[in-house]
């Protein structure tokens, strides 16, 4: 086997990518990946060398980024280089000895190569820093620049390092289908715990500044979550801060796992289950329109998120919702009523008020000389129409907090329908 063959053995990964679903209807543990491992090394510490750079942006989680238009594929990631300069505590890249390195033109041959052959469908390449830092970013993109120019239209995720200087920023975000740049933790004060050579405010935090004015939406992010302790209401609280500012397409959530022969091998795992309810957290600040200072309201006396739905959890401290009068913000605060559910209850409301609105006038003005067929419409309930149709969009998990007659609260939805 050639040098460049068994380097490329130890930098690279397959990871399937996947058409999916649009955005998941009810918020639930199935409908996020918690297992996600960072590409900088935070993975299974049982697991072989390679899946220190799985990273979940390139595998199962991309398809809510970028969906496959046509069936199923594989993406290649990779690093370009398997060696560090940088300190981070909990991360096995910098400890590596023996780092293995391709070039741009490698790397670029060997997945358009195996592209033309039919074996990759996209790419997520990124780089352990070994070096300077612009010197590995105008590899990358030299490398992103040698796969387009060589046909390839499809999925490319770049990797931007801490310290990038705005213009390779640009570079990649102008040639990438995505990019991101890892938040890592919540503050300064954190990030000093697991890696001293970061500057928090200066290598993150204005590069994501710089992401959010020249890239809106097209970058993502991620936290190791419990690297450095953080509460979840500090993680909370970054993540609103996040997506007011940097405009982020969406946060990934890592759970730290221990690396052998690193500082932080004994440092306790974060649990998969907290990944998963701060995947929902999100699902809630991103989609339905939640404020951080909700979610934070369900929080346990040490400002961790319980193990248990934080959609349930809020709705049980909130009067039962009419759906009959309910607007779509109020829909959306009812478990197992999503975006999709709650704009088509909306619409059949509104379709209900026009045909009665209609018929009204029908009565009103047999010969249609006159009449105003709009008095009373904004605030009306269609009463007489047909609600089987709505009740039938309603799951049976949003019951409890739901009426569906003014004579009291509805317990059973088959008997409207």
């Amino acid at each position: 086997m050639s040098e460049f063959l068994r380097n490329l053995d130890e930098l690279t990964r397959e990871a399937v990518f996947e058409e999916s679903a649009t955005d998941t209807e009810t918020v639930t543990e199935t409908s996020y990946n918690g297992s996600g491992r960072g590409c900088c090394g935070n993975g299974n510490p049982d697991g072989d060398w390679k899946s220190l750079f799985y990273d979940p942006l390139a595998a199962n989680n991309v398809t809510e980024d970028h969906r496959s238009r046509c069936r199923p594929c594989k993406i290649l990631t990779s690093l370009l280089h398997a060696e560090c300069e940088y300190d981070c505590a909990y991360c096995r890249v910098c400890k590596r000895k023996t780092p293995a390195s391709v070039t741009p033109k490698e790397m670029a041959d060997y997945f358009v190569k195996n592209w033309i052959n039919g074996r990759y469908g996209g790419i997520f390449l990124s780089s352990g820093i070994s070096g300077d830092v612009d010197g590995i970013m105008a590899e990358i993109i030299e490398t992103s620049e040698r796969i387009r120019n060589a046909g390839f239209n499809g999925y490319m995720h770049l990797k931007i390092l801490p310290g990038a200087n705005r213009s390779d920023i640009d570079a990649a975000a102008a040639i990438a289908t995505r990019v991101s740049l890892n938040v890592e933790t919540t503050s300064r004060a954190h990030m000093s715990e697991i890696a001293n050579l970061k500057d928090y405010t200066q290598d993150i935090m204005k590069r994501l500044d710089w992401l959010g004015a020249d890239a809106p939406g097209k970058h993502t992010t991620q936290f190791i979550v419990g690297a450095a302790d953080e509460s979840d209401r500090e993680i909370i609280s970054c993540m609103s801060h996040l997506y007011k500012k940097t405009m982020p397409a969406r946060i990934y959530f890592s759970a730290f796992a221990g690396q052998k022969n690193t500082p932080m091998e004994f440092h306790p795992n974060t649990p998969e289950w907290r990944t998963n309810r701060l995947y929902q957290t999100d699902y809630l600040l991103r989609k339905y329109g939640f404020k951080a200072d909700e979610l934070c309201s369900v929080l346990d006396e040490k400002e961790f998120l319980q193990n248990a739905d934080p959609k349930m959890l809020l709705a049980e401290n909130l009067p039962r919702i009419d759906i009959k009068t309910a607007n779509y913000e109020q829909l959306l605060r009812i478990p197992g009523i999503g975006p999709v559910s709650a704009r088509n209850i909306c619409r059949f409301r509104t379709e209900a008020l026009k045909g009665r609105a209609r018929k009204r006038k029908r009565i009103a003005n047999p010969t249609g000389t006159s009449g105003n067929e709009k008095k009373g419409y904004p605030n009306a309930v269609a009463e007489d129409c047909d609600w089987s149709t709505v009740y039938s969009m309603i799951p049976a998990k949003s019951l409890p907090y739901i009426i569906l007659r003014d004579s009291g609260i509805q317990s059973r939805i088959d008997e409207y329908i």
